[in-house]
């Protein structure tokens, strides 16, 4: 923290502002009187930015709309793991589909809804509406999408997909810097827990880690958790759901969870 050099006499910087060195031990004592964050699923906290990643057709989608739709009815469990403080207000951001698409499959899937949790639905769930931007490059295309998440009032957002929000090559450090920049400043501040559906890098001939991940090490670092839907590379086929990375929990990388899509657009747990 930098004051005033008039506040008190101490090192200054040549603006001739005092600067004040923080302690370790402050900020310890600091966050002592914060509660403790609560874990919303398996790893996402409550105010964290994260990813589900996955080459095309292993239902990344399908997946993320499950959990934003379990969110925002109050399920008490996803995929078998926990979901904490339900029901909340949800964002889906798919900025890679038309309306007709996505409706059509949130149609199939709120028919597992029973009455209380449709109910619940309608009036928790929001989706963007018919001329939203379909791509977010331009600084005006940032501050809708910012001011369309502050609108909802939403406590949790999904936005599909990243590349949506990207302009350059995912792979460059300098466009992911300016990426990083952006939403940072637009929608990092408005402490949203934000879970972002990514795509992993072409071929599936060996388990998926977070190498797997489209982007460059910059992307990577500055996402705090990654979870990963994959094909299995055998005769009989099948897909896998597993945790590439993780800075809150530790990372279960020799655990992989089975998975089937149902007829009624659901990601089920076997």
């Amino acid at each position: 923290m930098i004051k005033n050099l008039n506040e008190g006499q101490g090192p200054s910087n040549e603006e001739g502002q005092q600067i004040t060195v923080v302690k370790g031990i402050d900020l310890i004592n600091l966050v002592k009187q914060e509660p403790e964050p609560k874990f919303l699923w398996k790893g996402i906290p409550e105010g964290s930015i994260g990813l589900i990643t996955g080459v095309a057709k292993t239902g990344k989608t399908t997946f993320a709309e499950n959990l934003a739709i379990s969110i925002s009815v109050g399920r008490k469990e996803f995929f078998g793991f926990k979901i904490d403080g339900g029901p909340r207000k949800v964002l889906f951001v798919n900025l890679e589909e038309s309306y007709r698409l996505r409706s059509r499959r949130n149609q199939k899937q709120i028919s597992r809804l029973n009455q209380d949790e449709l109910e619940l639905f309608s009036e928790n769930y929001f989706s963007t509406p018919v001329d939203f931007p379909e791509f977010i490059n331009t600084d005006d295309d940032w501050n809708t999408l910012r001011e369309y998440i502050i609108a909802s009032k939403a406590e949790i957002i999904f936005i599909d997909s990243l590349t949506h929000m990207f302009s350059g090559k995912i792979e460059d450090s300098a466009p992911s810097r300016k990426f990083i920049e952006n939403f940072t400043e637009k929608l990092s501040v408005l402490n949203k827990t934000i879970i972002i559906v990514h795509h992993n890098t072409k071929g599936n001939d060996r388990p998926i880690d977070q190498d797997s991940i489209a982007g460059s090490r910059v992307i990577l670092q500055f996402f705090q958790y990654a979870w990963g839907l994959a094909n299995i590379p055998t005769s009989k086929g099948g897909n896998y759901l597993c945790m590439l990375n993780n800075k809150f929990i530790e990372k279960e990388d020799t655990k992989a969870l089975l998975y089937k899509m149902s007829a009624d657009g659901w990601v089920e747990y076997i």
